[in-house]
């Protein structure tokens, strides 16, 4: 129907559909739109009105058209059906999954983050492990964040376990003593921030447990809510080391790394070192591929940490064991390109790019439409082409690439060409691009490093 796999035949899907899946919802909902659109027969509203009616929403949220080869749908047409099944809604669970595509839209629906913060809040009134989403919308939503609303609805995410159930999640302990710590939405308060992550370190042990040990480490060192205490902290970071060497892989591995990003902004403090130590922690106990490319991103995406000749030495690592791996192939087809910590080849870097984007690295083909363009490698044809398969793939993510021309780890800054990509997803119907698009200004702020 769409043509995306390379033959367009409308007849033909609509005599697929209707002969073999006339029966199902998915099916009744692309009959109705090949009546409504005259695709492969007769237009006829009425029928596709008929089955559009039919359609039994009362047990899934309606989201017939998330596949990357569905024909693009105009933004309202599942409004009607994801409305109907909120009205036959009978608990929150089902109220949270509407929300939760208003929140991010789909094909066929725009996202609408009033109507999606109205349907949590209602979520959330019949059943209050449902304030979860809300806080969540808060801290990750690029439009809606606000650290004040995170925190009350974590608030009353925790509320509501320590009011109804016998146990609080310790997630929600340690999301709420980092908050107290850093005075993400709430004043600074060492000692309530100490108390939660006890909690949280406390048995049956779960996945922020070894971390919340840390946590407790980083306390009593720096006398957060306690006197100081050095030796204590040297004691409870032996303890979360025993805990990790215990633990099978990839469990102990990603303790191990979650660990050293708690010395990211925002976690415990920005401490450089300390990341890397517990870095070096997991490449020594855990090796594997992607604490390689943790130690590559340690050396490339912070400008004040940039070291492309250690980055590259981290990159031939991971060559030895992955050497077909599409990101090793563009991360080293992109610095033969611009000779960032080894010696300058174009000819070398394009046909790795080549080779990355044919194992579908869209950064990769990103990458080359650029240097087409510009004259590195100019083929304006080529250019051309390779930005058309961006736009004709649904997954591509043009705010991803687009930070990547700001923050530095495409080592070329081009904030005129952050803003084409954006535009270039806005025109294709990518929200989260328009939204960025519309709020250039903030959105260089964020990632200009």
């Amino acid at each position: 129907m769409s043509g995306e796999d390379g033959e367009k035949n409308p007849e033909k899907a609509f005599n697929i559909i209707k002969n073999n899946y006339a029966y199902d919802n998915l099916g009744q909902f692309w009959l109705a739109y090949c009546y409504r659109n005259g695709i492969g027969t007769k237009a006829d509203p009425d029928k596709a009105d008929k089955l559009l009616a039919s359609i039994d929403v009362s047990d899934r949220v309606p989201n017939f058209a998330f596949f990357k080869n569905a024909p693009k749908l105009p933004d309202d047409a599942l409004k009607p059906l994801v409305e109907r099944y909120i009205a036959g809604a009978k608990t929150g669970r089902m109220l949270a999954n509407a929300a939760r595509l208003y929140l991010r839209g789909t094909n066929g629906l725009a996202p609408d983050f009033a109507r999606a913060i109205a349907l949590y809040e209602k979520a959330a009134a019949l059943d209050g492990s449902l304030f979860e989403n809300l806080a969540n919308a808060y801290k990750d939503n690029w439009v809606l964040k606000d650290d004040k609303k995170y925190f009350e609805n974590l608030s009353r995410y925790h509320d509501f376990f320590q009011k109804e159930l016998p146990y609080v999640p310790h997630k929600v302990y340690f999301d709420l003593a980092l908050c107290h710590l850093n005075g993400r939405g709430t004043a600074r308060d060492g000692a309530k921030a100490l108390e939660y992550f006890e909690k949280a370190a406390e048995r049956p042990y779960s996945t922020k447990t070894v971390p919340a040990i840390e946590a407790l480490a980083y306390c009593a060192e720096k006398g957060i809510g306690q006197s100081a205490d050095p030796a204590e902290a040297a004691k409870l970071r032996k303890k979360a080391e025993a805990l990790m060497l215990a633990q099978t892989y990839p469990t102990g591995a990603k303790n191990a790394v979650a660990i050293a990003n708690l010395y990211n902004k925002g976690g415990l403090e920005y401490n450089p070192e300390r990341k890397l130590r517990w870095l070096e922690f997991s490449r020594k106990n855990f090796p594997s591929l992607s604490i390689l490319r943790e130690f590559y991103d340690f050396y490339t995406k912070n400008p004040k940490l940039r070291d492309w000749k250690k980055a590259n030495e981290f990159l031939d690592e991971h060559a030895k064991y992955a050497p077909h791996s599409p990101w090793g192939l563009y991360r080293r087809g992109l610095s033969l390109v611009v000779g960032a910590g080894m010696e300058k080849d174009v000819s070398k870097g394009v046909k790795l790019l080549e080779d990355a984007a044919l194992r579908n690295r869209k950064e990769a083909t990103e990458f080359l439409a650029y240097i087409y363009g510009i004259g590195v490698a100019r083929d304006e044809k080529k250019a051309e082409k390779l930005l058309a398969e961006l736009l004709n793939n649904r997954e591509t993510n043009y705010v991803h690439l687009a930070k990547k021309y700001l923050d530095g780890t495409n080592f070329i800054t081009d904030a005129d060409r952050a803003k084409l990509l954006l535009k270039l997803g806005a025109d294709n119907g990518n929200w989260a691009a328009k939204n960025r698009l519309d709020n250039f200004e903030k959105f260089v702020a964020e990632n200009k490093k």
